[in-house]
């Protein structure tokens, strides 16, 4: 239990955080009801009209409570903002008895509640507005109809669409890796990348959802009515194209969904990745499908932009790494990190090795400790060809040139606030928590440890894992090995010496980031502007004819493409060519450089057998049934993790897991 001592006089500190944690509320509150109130003001009338030189109440409204709350809140969290959500709510408390379902914690269930509301006021308070209460006008100037059950349903599937492309606006503001507004809104727990992936995937399911029933209802009614050709065919009907660019987008989202269930993305992983790419065309053809999607996936896009961007302030992209294989299916990398930036445990990166292919990136979690290390540790274990490629190429000490994009991770301190932590490790898995068992060893609480691997030199690659424990006596190490017997193995040489700094500080959030938001922001902000204000050589009458399908060059352009793709792509445009200029300029300052360290010894596998007991079979975790409550870390394969998140919550303890890359 944690108390909280106050003081009577004021603190100024105290104020300062109260003043931006109420700040933080109305902002989120701001961005939150800027969707929710876009319909109905959008379902009335008070839509943007195909019209040039002209940025209507829309376009300000979104401005003014789309974007602009947007990039303040990721200002706030530049600069340190306050949680405005206890940690305490992300723990895990119940958890299904089916073994295919995650547990939930109480955000979850008010964050998956907040998801259901959402769509059903996206979806329904426009098309019943529309039934009950016709605008004056019709969508494009046509005159109002009788209302019968045929534009009842017309109403109600035609806005599924929308609301589609609303889910599809969140599912990409929660693929960001370092999300600002979910870690300001929700808490640095409520915020980490995995827990944004869930809701990546909520949105993901539900906007699939919804445009598949939009898509579906219309073929079946122009199939109804005999109008398919005419309806869908862009040589047939000059309207055609609207709905012809509708059906492709939608099936790069069945593309990309079919290919993103569990299975398909752990039996190939690249097929996976790079249909996703498929959101680039998705987003563009249902701009061409109906042009007010802007509204919904501009915000989103520009905030993407910006955190594909500050990892390149945070370190430098391309460095050195020293590699050298150090068991029989795993590598060592050592990344150096000239530009001093200070990680955290749970932290990882993705790792791009220009030897291997110039286009896969790999994520790995870091396996160093920032207090003792300064560069980046990662060990990468052999489980497909590009791992394998990087084995084989780690036959040798040598050191190679590397790309790196992070690092991320939420740095959350939430455990320490237990007397007893418990680490559960399966083989690779424990790269993932050695940072945060050097960081406890530091405390001085008690620490166990259960750390089962397949074979005995599986052990030997985590150097310094080891000496940490040896050092710390009153550590409670438990090896265990599932599948060999004691054997001779034959030594692998460790590297030696690792770049290290003796500094201890937090990720370090610089003035050069709060400059960058600014920079994407304002010039995504002058993109929309542009893109609505000018326009070329536009004639409606000439764009509207039934002929004009047939126009070629500058005339099709204007007509079909411009007007919708001007207020999409230029905003991304401006905001990466701005991003870029920044990042370059800010790029040639002078780098820090880190100094050197020595392990102090190397382990052996008669070292670890005479100084630690090493069991035969699983791990007996015999710790989930007392009555002490601790805190449980794990890290390793799907199966082992679910298990201890279930014996942990059930049993009353309180259980954490990171966005592990191993």
């Amino acid at each position: 239990m944690t108390i909280a001592i106050l003081s009577m006089k004021t603190n100024p500190s105290t104020e300062n955080a109260t003043a931006t944690k109420s700040l933080a509320v109305l902002l989120a509150v701001a961005t939150v009801l800027y969707s929710i109130i876009w319909f109905p003001g959008f379902s009335w009338g008070t839509y943007a009209e195909m019209t040039d030189h002209k940025v209507d109440q829309m376009d300000l409204y979104f401005l003014l409570f789309g974007l602009m709350p947007m990039l303040f809140l990721v200002l706030i969290w530049i600069q340190g903002g306050v949680p405005t959500v206890s940690s305490s709510a992300w723990i895990p408390r119940w958890v299904p008895k089916h073994r295919l379902l995650n547990s939930w914690s109480r955000g979850d269930i008010f964050g998956m509640a907040a998801v259901v509301l959402a769509n059903l006021i996206w979806w329904f308070v426009p098309a019943i507005s529309r039934i009950v209460a016709p605008p004056a006008h019709g969508m494009g100037g046509e005159a109002p109809h009788e209302m019968t059950v045929r534009l009842v349903f017309d109403k109600i599937f035609g806005w599924a669409g929308m609301a589609g492309v609303w889910d599809a606006g969140y599912c990409i503001l929660f693929a960001v890796r370092e999300n600002a507004f979910a870690k300001t809104v929700l808490g640095k727990d409520g915020g980490q990348y995995h827990r944004g992936l869930k809701y990546h995937i909520v949105f993901g399911y539900w906007s699939f959802g919804l445009i598949t029933l939009h898509s579906l209802y219309y073929i079946l009614a122009y199939l109804a009515d005999n109008t398919l050709a005419e309806k869908i065919l862009p040589w047939v009907n000059a309207y055609g194209f609207y709905n012809f660019y509708g059906l492709i987008a939608w099936i790069c989202m069945i593309l990309m969904i079919a290919t993103s269930v569990f299975k398909v993305r752990r039996l190939n992983y690249r097929i996976f990745y790079w249909t996703h790419q498929l959101y680039v065309p998705f987003l563009l053809f249902s701009a061409l499908h109906y042009y007010v999607i802007w509204y919904a996936v501009v915000g989103p896009l520009i905030y993407l932009i910006f955190d594909r961007l500050a990892p390149r302030l945070r370190f430098k992209r391309q460095t050195l790494a020293s590699i050298k294989r150090v068991s029989h299916d795993t590598v060592r990398m050592d990344i150096s990190n000239p530009s001093g930036y200070a990680y955290g445990p749970g932290d990882w990166v993705n790792v791009l090795v220009p030897q291997i292919s110039s286009l896969n990136w790999h994520p790995f979690s870091i396996a160093s400790s920032y207090t003792v290390s300064s560069n980046l540790t990662l060990f990468c274990k052999a489980n497909g060809p590009w791992t394998s490629a990087l084995l084989d190429l780690g036959q040798k000490e040598i050191e190679i040139p590397v790309k790196v994009d992070g690092p991320f991770g939420s740095n959350h301190r939430m455990h320490h606030k237990y007397q007893s932590l418990v680490v559960v490790a399966g083989g690779a898995g424990v790269a993932a928590l050695c940072p945060y068992i050097v960081e406890w060893a530091k405390t001085g609480k008690p620490l166990t440890i259960y750390w089962s691997c397949k074979r005995y030199e599986d052990f030997l690659p985590y150097q310094e894992l080891l000496n940490t424990v040896h050092q710390h006596k009153w550590i409670n190490l438990n090896l265990h090995v599932t599948r060999d017997q004691m054997r001779d193995c034959k030594q692998v040489d460790v590297p030696d010496q690792l770049l290290s700094s003796k500094q201890d500080q937090e990720p370090t959030r610089n003035a050069s980031q709060f400059v960058l938001a600014l920079v994407v922001f304002v010039f995504g902000a002058l993109g929309y502007v542009f893109g609505r204000l000018f326009v070329f050589s536009f004639n409606m009458d000439y764009c509207m004819s039934t002929d004009s399908y047939i126009a070629g060059g500058m005339d099709q352009f204007v007509c079909w493409y411009w007007y919708y793709f001007g207020p999409l792509t230029l905003p991304v445009v401006m905001s990466l060519l701005a991003g870029f200029g920044w990042i370059f300029v800010a790029s040639s300052r002078s780098q820090r450089v880190a100094g050197v360290v020595t392990l102090e010894q190397q382990w052996t596998l008669d070292m670890i057998q005479s100084r630690f007991t090493v069991k035969v079979g699983r791990p007996d975790l015999i710790f989930f049934e007392t009555d002490q409550r601790v805190a449980v870390l794990a890290a390793g394969p799907n199966s082992m993790v679910k298990h201890c998140e279930t014996m942990a919550v059930s049993n009353g303890h309180s259980f954490f897991q990171e966005s592990w890359k191993v």
